[in-house]
């Protein structure tokens, strides 16, 4: 159960940037394309398993709001209502489970004091 919920997280993880090139496509084709590309430079610096700089898990939980609610919202204002409703359920309901199962991978030991 425990790896299907990574899987989960890993599909979810790209529908990020799916949603989040849809919804800078509605504005400009240059933010269809920085949006995704700055989400995962972020994803790659403080979310990913292999962080570069592995926040405190309340970050790494506000991390994923900064960048999963405003990808959930541009859906809802793109009249993708339902849509929006059923992705910011999934990741909610994933993000539960990968705290509750300890799948956050957030090591901190190496960070200075």
């Amino acid at each position: 159960m425990t790896t299907a919920n990574l899987a989960v997280r890993f599909a979810l993880e790209l529908c990020l940037l799916a949603v989040l090139a849809y919804d800078g496509l509605q504005l400009s084709i240059v933010l269809a394309v920085c949006a995704p590309a700055v989400a995962a430079i972020v994803w790659g610096l403080f979310v990913s398993p292999n962080a570069t700089f592995p926040p405190a898990p309340p970050i790494w939980v506000a991390v994923l709001a900064v960048l999963f609610g405003p990808a959930v919202a541009g859906l809802a204002v793109a009249g993708q209502g339902v849509l929006a409703a059923l992705f910011g359920a999934a990741v909610a309901v994933n993000l539960s489970l990968v705290l509750f199962w300890h799948q956050a991978d957030t090591d901190t030991s190496q960070l200075p004091a």
